[in-house]
This record gives C-alpha cells, structure tokens and sequence, in this order.
C-alpha cells in the first residue's frame, strides 16, 4: 500500500508541477503581450528598467552591492541582478550605456558595411582592447569577445526592435533541461 501511496503522490506532484508552468508561460506571454519584459537578461547595450505599475515612476535594475559596494555574487560566481518588486512593477528593455550601444553600432556596422564576419569582428574588438562588458554569457573569462558572442548579437531581433519571446525553448523542467531555439519563427511571441 505505500508504494501505491507513494507511486499517487508522486504523480500528483509531477501534474502540479506540469500546471505550474503552465501558469508561468502564461503570465510571461501576457507580460509579453502588454509590452513589458518576461525575465532574462537584457541584450548587450540595453538595460532592464522597472516601471511602477500605479505612478509610472521607472528605476533601473542594475547589479546588486554589498554595503562596501561591491557586487553580490552568486553560488555560481556570477554577479546578481536587482529584481522587481511583484504586482507593483513591471519591467522593460531601454538602451543601456552610451558605450554598449557605440559597441553594438560598431558590431553592425562590420558586419554589414565592411562585410565582416564573425571571427574577424571579435578579433577586431579583442585588438583594440574593446571589453566585452558581461563574462559568462557575453564573453569568456577574460572578457574578450568571441565569434559566438558577435553571432548571437547579430542574430537577436532584440537589435532590429523586436522584442521577441519564446525564441529559446527548453526540453523539459528544471535547470538540467536542455535548450534549443525554435526555428519556427510564427512561433515566437
């Protein structure tokens, strides 16, 4: 009997766990669909900025610091973000640092007037000792840029003033799952 009970219940935790997300896609794609920001970190050369839903008042969400100001890092090593206060804000994309758009400018302007391609661009910026701002998923360790970094800016309609959603899927639930992108774009939000 309390291997059927635990068989039961274990099914009823995954069916709740199933309806949870379900929930959660739900709320980002209505996020999404009202025009605000459904998590993640924002593009390279933009910022995530949160708007008071009651006084529009708009603060910008940028890296969280210690009380000697330096920046929180996580378990993982990565530096951790300002999050929005629920039910009472709501997040957008606005541009970041003049420097980052300069950069992104510059990125475009390679690869479309001079024809580059990916390599030669991170080696360009790497010679001039142009940093890639965020290591991890911006650059490697050393904050250099790499061709995959200059692909995925390229690529990201984020930069032709699209905000996408529902672009990257993953293969099932929790951190291990695996991610594509969906290359059926009528599937994006």
């Amino acid at each position: 009997v309390d291997s059927m009970l635990g068989a039961f219940e274990s099914g009823l935790s995954q069916e709740e766990s199933v309806k949870k997300s379900e929930r959660t896609y739900d709320g980002c794609v209505s996020a999404v669909n009202k025009g605000h920001s459904a998590g993640g970190i924002a593009p390279y050369g933009y910022r995530r900025v949160a708007i008071h839903v009651a006084t529009g008042n708009k603060r910008i969400l940028g890296l969280l610091r210690d009380k000697e100001g330096n920046a929180v890092i996580n378990g993982k090593g990565l530096p951790v973000y300002e999050q929005i206060r629920p039910k009472e804000e709501h997040t957008v994309w606005e541009p970041g640092e003049p420097s980052e758009i300069k950069v992104v400018k510059r990125i475009f302007d390679m690869r479309v007037r001079l024809k580059y391609g990916y390599t030669k661009i991170a080696k360009t910026l790497n010679a001039e000792n142009v940093p890639c701002i965020r290591s991890g998923k911006w650059g490697d360790k050393n904050q250099r840029w790499s061709s995959s970094t200059i692909g995925a800016i390229i690529r990201n309609p984020a930069y032709r003033g699209a905000r996408v959603y529902d672009r990257l899927k993953k293969n099932g639930i929790g951190k291990a799952a695996k991610r594509h992108f969906v290359a059926d774009s009528t599937k994006w939000r």
